[in-house]
């Protein structure tokens, strides 16, 4: 499945949902962060081209329309010439080649969980509530400003390695704060979620998420 194909794929997939605007920054969002992650990935990517109250309403409908056009024969596919974004994006994309798996499947269960949060103050005021309590967190870490701001700006990856124990502490934080908002019920769902949909990528870089929890 060429890059084209995928491309015009997510486009087809969103298109009834998103103005051209819209659809355009979902695009960008996937040349950026998306196009060598596997298809589990797409829940994370819909969930953060749901840009308003409304299409997080829509989000798993979405999610179900952008993997039904994945089987799609690419006569089938609509034209996403309209929309075309600067390819060189893809190519000039930083991967984190030095980012140690921990914190790469880290990165990847923190989206997860975050992205079962429909309304965006919401999700806002979770991610504030975790940086309170990351920031009392008795660590030899000496990067707990960096991993702060990361939580604030709502970004795909983390662009430095963290300690296993310290990444250790933090999901625990997420937990209980998940916890607190939604219940532990609910927060034990969205945790076995997480780890069932980063499994793959876990195994490809011979990291066991459960080291995180």
């Amino acid at each position: 499945m060429n890059l084209e194909f995928r491309r015009r794929a997510i486009y087809t997939g969103l298109k009834p949902y998103l103005n051209q605007a819209e659809m355009m920054q979902a695009l960008k969002i996937w040349e950026q962060d998306y196009v060598e992650k596997p298809t589990y990935a797409l829940s994370v990517f819909v969930a953060r081209c749901c840009s308003t109250p409304m299409l997080k309403q829509k989000r798993l409908e979405m999610l179900r329309s952008v993997i039904n056009a994945l089987d799609l024969d690419e006569s089938d596919l609509l034209d996403d010439s309209v929309v075309k974004t600067i390819n060189p994006i893809i190519e000039k994309r930083n991967i984190k080649k030095s980012i140690e798996p921990g914190t790469l499947i880290f990165a990847e269960l923190f989206q997860q969980l975050m992205s079962n949060i429909e309304r965006e103050d919401d999700e806002r005021k979770i991610r504030k509530n975790i940086i309170v309590r990351v920031r009392v967190l008795n660590t030899a870490e000496r990067r707990v400003l960096q991993m702060q701001d990361w939580i604030a700006r709502d970004r795909l990856e983390l662009e430095t390695s963290f300690y296993v124990d310290f990444l250790r502490a933090v999901m625990n934080v997420v937990y209980m704060e998940m916890c607190d908002f939604v219940g532990a019920v609910k927060a034990d769902v969205y945790l076995t979620q997480a780890i069932r949909n980063t499994l793959p990528m876990a195994q490809q870089l011979n990291f066991n998420a459960h080291d995180l929890l």
